[in-house]
């Protein structure tokens, strides 16, 4: 998962942790990358188990990308 946060006015990274956890979700790595005027990139590795059914995106998804100050949100399931 990739959240793109254009200033200050967006999550920090407790915030997107507490989401996540809140989701249901354990995160396995988590890391940030800052480029000019504020902005700042969170990448995360979750790990949980879906069932083969299951192939909604979380909600803890949706809500992350309508918060201030988030400009993008990235993500992509992996399958085993």
């Amino acid at each position: 998962m990739v959240v793109d946060v254009k200033d200050a006015s967006g999550p920090e990274e407790e915030q997107i942790l507490a989401l996540v956890r809140a989701g249901g979700f354990k995160a396995a790595a988590f890391g940030y990358s800052a480029g000019e005027a504020e902005q700042q990139e969170w990448s995360c590795e979750l790990r949980w188990r879906a069932t083969l059914q299951d192939v909604t995106t979380p909600a803890f998804v949706h809500q992350l990308r309508t918060t201030r100050g988030v400009t993008r949100m990235c993500w992509t399931p992996q399958t085993r």
